[in-house]
């Protein structure tokens, strides 16, 4: 069993039924959906980023659909556990998958044995949100620029300790693709936990990090660490004077983490549209923006069919990397 226990949480659901529809039956007969609770999975632990997304979307969906959301954390597996839970549950609308770039595009490059094919037994939604990494060095890294970093990191191939939060994540995948497009050549260290690896970084244990923006950020105000660029393509908000990878004289690289809704392929599309619906209009509102803020993210949204042509983009762009740099969970 993980470290982490599986946890569940009951969204509470709005009183009042949807103005559009009945809330008992349709005129033909058959039930409106949702007639009963839906589960939401979360495939990663309680009180991370994608969790506290996921609980707010949770929410206004029970609020706007007049129904309870039950959300299931099931970590593990690098969020296959949850994610495979997902893709094999009835495609009736009372499951639905809160998952990330490596549940939906990335892991198949990864695992040698997946439980799931996201392709085919998965329906993607819509994507919620883009996460940016940062470039984070400690203090006592003489380079004070990005540019100065890849400079020495030639110069001098691997004595630079390079920290990711995990083997796979998305910072790692990001790490990679940057060292490969510059020839910048680092040691790449993947930690278990990402707060060992910023006390290892601030303690000078480690001289780089790439990692979510939001983990590194008091460190970053206190002067501990020394953040040289961001990977979105614009600056963001909590930490708006530091520049973008592009900004900081490398044209064209970009990179985010993101999340997305899906749901067990053969989904009703009417279902799917309703989902849709909800989930752009909440990350387009004020409380919406308010919690994409608080994680340093970027609002996303679409249609289904822009949903899945973003992620095979996805897999386009990093299926390489990931076999370049022999990636293996």
């Amino acid at each position: 069993m993980s470290m982490f226990a599986r946890r569940s949480f009951l969204i509470g659901a709005a009183l009042a039924p949807l103005a559009s529809a009945p809330a008992h039956a349709q005129a033909s007969g058959t039930q409106v959906w949702p007639a009963r609770p839906v589960m939401l999975i979360i495939p990663f632990p309680a009180g991370g980023a994608m969790d506290l997304l996921g609980r707010g979307v949770a929410q206004e969906l029970a609020d706007k659909l007049g129904q309870q959301f039950v959300v299931d954390n099931r970590a593990g597996a690098a969020g296959n556990i949850g994610a495979m839970a997902a893709a094999k549950a009835s495609p009736d609308g009372y499951t639905i998958l809160m998952a990330g770039a490596a549940s939906l595009a990335l892991n198949k490059f990864m695992f040698s044995n997946m439980p799931y094919d996201p392709e085919t037994e998965l329906t993607p939604i819509v994507i919620l949100s883009r996460l940016p990494h940062i470039f984070v060095v400690n203090a006592r890294v003489e380079a004070k620029t990005l540019k100065e970093l890849v400079d020495y990191a030639k110069a001098n191939p691997g004595k630079l300790s390079a920290g990711v939060p995990g083997v796979g994540t998305t910072a790692h995948i990001t790490l990679e693709a940057f060292m490969a497009e510059t020839g910048a050549k680092m040691t790449v260290v993947p930690y278990r936990s990402e707060p060992q690896m910023l006390t290892d970084l601030v303690g000078g244990q480690l001289d780089f990090a790439c990692t979510l923006t939001t983990s590194p950020g008091p460190h970053i105000q206190a002067g501990r660490l020394r953040a040289l660029a961001v990977t979105s393509a614009t600056r963001t908000q909590q930490l708006p004077d530091v520049p973008t990878v592009e900004q900081a004289g490398f044209p064209g690289f970009e990179a985010t983490a993101w999340f997305a809704l899906a749901v067990p392929t053969g989904t009703p599309a009417e279902i799917i549209a309703k989902i849709n619906a909800v989930a752009n209009a909440f990350i387009r509102s004020a409380k919406g923006k308010d919690e994409l803020n608080k994680l340093d993210s970027l609002p996303a949204g679409g249609t289904p069919e822009e949903t899945k042509a973003f992620i095979a983009a996805e897999v386009r762009k990093w299926a390489p990397i990931i076999k370049a740099a022999k990636i293996q969970m």
